[in-house]
């Protein structure tokens, strides 16, 4: 029961976007506000191997309606309910569909795991929205994903 505790305050704590039609195809929106300073996909590297979780109706009441309407709009429902991986939503690779924009609402923040340069994890700039497209500067990205070749003492 604690892993299925577990998912569903992930989903409630840190579900913060979906994929939705942005004018460069598909994009990455808020399904609620998010506070300057959060950091996004946090936990959608994790390389470990997780178990599928089923959650019930009566587990999805406990969401925001945004985040069931997600969770509905993924899974496909069966005989246990819809099972979710036990990273839920975060699970999906939704930083590979954000869009680039001049004046981002996201930067980047560098983790450093065992020494060396690790994950980029989006963190917002500036309080957004509920509805509005998730966005990143892909010349700052690039510079950023070089950190290691610029540092060659992080390796």
């Amino acid at each position: 029961m604690e892993r299925k505790e577990n998912l569903i305050k992930n989903l409630k704590d840190n579900t913060f976007c979906r994929f939705g039609k942005s004018d460069y195809g598909v994009g990455v929106f808020a399904i609620k506000d998010i506070s300057k300073g959060t950091e996004l996909f946090v936990l959608c590297n994790n390389k470990e191997e997780e178990d599928l979780i089923d959650l019930s109706e009566e587990d999805l009441k406990e969401l925001d309606d945004s985040v069931t309407k997600y969770v509905k709009d993924i899974f496909v429902k069966n005989e246990d309910g819809y099972s979710l991986p036990e990273r839920g939503m975060n699970s999906l690779s939704l930083g590979f569909f954000l869009n680039h924009s001049p004046t981002p609402n996201l930067t980047h923040k560098i983790n450093f795991v065992n020494g060396r340069c690790g994950l980029l994890v989006p963190v917002a700039v500036r309080d957004i929205k509920r509805g509005e497209e998730l966005t990143e500067d892909y010349y700052t990205l690039g510079r950023l994903s070089d950190v290691e070749k610029q540092f060659p003492f992080l390796k």
